[in-house]
């Protein structure tokens, strides 16, 4: 795989509005001076979307925020696989990676608004997302930490990341090494069946938590509308009523004066 020039990767940290065009000249800038391998895979890339972008921008003008996220993410993990505390469990490393994600979020979300874009429930909870999926990937943490993402990423939990899709080893021990046979298959049968049921039923109440997060995001923004819109009405309103006034007297006076 031909590895990009490292020009390529500025592209990442210039204005959204200003990737497609600064590409193309980038592409032909490569072929001009002969490089038409690396011109090939500049010329692939793909303008990010605005949620990937706004997180491109955090890691160039706000890394620290991006590597909270993955500090944050590094420490569930240890405590999951049961590395956080020789003694106890670190209990404080899911509120760490929530508020961590939070913070980013938010930082995000108003790079967007200072670039004129909006930043509703949807995009909020795609950064979260994305964020979420760094944290609990250590490999996956490499492209939000260089600022070098294309599109969003899904979080496939803590527990299902660690796991790689199998039980973990905590489940694998319940069934005793000494028993063979069909004996043996059968329980390991029953404990795949388990686990698989266990990871659906986490998978249903992640979604589950994605929509609701994503519909009170949604009804934030609509309540913020709603009530700008009523601010306005209000001093439309005011100023309404401040008119009939002034008219009110001007009437008064040109009544008194016809008197």
């Amino acid at each position: 795989m031909t590895p990009q020039p490292v020009s390529a990767s500025n592209l990442y940290g210039l204005d959204l509005a200003e990737f497609t065009s600064a590409r193309d000249a980038l592409v032909r800038k490569l072929k001009a001076e002969g490089r038409s391998s690396e011109a090939e895979v500049v010329k692939k890339l793909r303008r990010p979307t605005q949620s990937a972008w706004a997180l491109n921008r955090l890691a160039r003008t706000r890394p620290g925020l991006v590597n909270d996220v993955l500090a944050a993410g590094a420490r569930l993990r240890d405590t999951m696989r049961g590395r956080g505390s020789q003694t106890r469990p670190d209990r404080g490393a899911q509120p760490a990676e929530r508020e961590a994600v939070d913070a980013a979020v938010a930082a995000a979300c108003e790079i967007l608004t200072s670039a004129g874009y909006r930043a509703g429930g949807d995009v909020r909870w795609r950064i979260g997302e994305t964020l979420r999926a760094a944290a609990a990937d250590r490999e996956a943490g490499a492209r939000p930490a260089a600022g070098q993402l294309e599109t969003d990423m899904t979080s496939p939990g803590f527990d299902l990341a660690l796991s790689g899709g199998s039980s973990s080893v905590s489940e694998r021990r319940k069934v005793p090494q000494s028993r063979k046979g069909p004996d043996r298959h059968n329980a390991d049968a029953r404990a795949g069946k388990r686990n698989n049921g266990e990871r659906e039923k986490l998978k249903k109440l992640r979604d589950e938590v994605a929509r609701a997060r994503a519909e009170a995001f949604r009804l934030d923004g609509e309540t913020k509308r709603a009530e700008a819109q009523a601010q306005r009405s209000r001093r439309k309103a005011q100023a309404a009523h401040e008119a009939l006034q002034k008219a009110t007297r001007r009437l008064e006076d040109a009544t008194g004066k016809g008197a």
